[in-house]
């Protein structure tokens, strides 16, 4: 660099500076883009999020409106009644004997136990469940197939 001119020693110096500060806008504008694409994709999250629970909470009201419809009806109040005047013939711990019978000993595997509709025995409790399941899947499955088609709509979760 001695050896060189002032005449070619200043092109290059000026060059040198105007590449320095060219390199210097495009860090700068990099992450002016990069806080820009931040700041839209949590945009669309939060956007997304909000939709997502404006059609959860559509769907449980839609399923609250369902459960009390239902529970007015003469068939599910009669079933009711059977189911519980059944359970009442069961002696000790009526939760323990049910949950045993009818989820611990379940031939079907997790998440589809629902399909028992009776066990083993001829007890009261038994016919009323063999009686009365079918009506109550039949509502559970109406129910969760409005709740997993309006989650699939929205593509993060599904409520079964």
């Amino acid at each position: 660099m001695k050896t060189l001119r002032i005449s070619a020693k200043l092109p290059l110096i000026i060059v040198g500076l105007c590449c320095l500060a060219a390199g210097a806008m495009g860090l700068m504008a990099v992450s002016a883009a990069h806080d820009i694409l931040e700041s839209q994709a949590r945009t669309r999250l939060s956007s997304i999020a909000h939709a997502q629970i404006a059609s959860t909470e559509a769907a449980l009201n839609a399923m609250r409106t369902s459960i009390v419809s239902q529970s007015k009806s003469p068939v599910f109040r009669s079933t009711m009644t059977s189911l519980i005047g059944a359970s009442e013939a069961i002696p000790g711990d009526k939760t323990e004997f049910l949950q045993n019978r009818y989820i611990t000993e379940n031939e079907h595997p997790y998440g589809q136990r629902q399909k028992t509709d009776y066990v083993e025995g001829r007890d009261a409790y038994n016919r009323a469940h063999r009686k009365a399941h079918p009506y109550f899947r039949s509502l559970t499955e109406k129910t969760t197939l409005q709740i997993s088609t309006c989650s699939m709509k929205r593509g993060t979760f599904f409520i079964v």
